[in-house]
């Protein structure tokens, strides 16, 4: 679980740094850069359900 966590979270990471490029690239445009951040809320609403589905399990698991 905790290898599989952190694997989401260097993909966050990569997404973050993607963003920062297109960001900083003066010919990208806001829908490019919307685009992008897109992209990331996304990879980030999918990290935080699986985290809290998996570390729910583990907390019940403990109770």
């Amino acid at each position: 679980m905790i290898d599989e966590l952190r694997r989401e979270r260097e993909r966050i990471a990569a997404l973050v740094e993607e963003l920062r490029a297109v960001i900083g690239d003066d010919g990208a445009g806001p829908a490019r850069v919307a685009a992008e951040v897109d992209r990331l809320m996304a990879e980030l609403n999918r990290h935080l359900d699986h985290e809290e589905r998996k570390l729910t399990a583990v907390l019940d698991g403990a109770a």
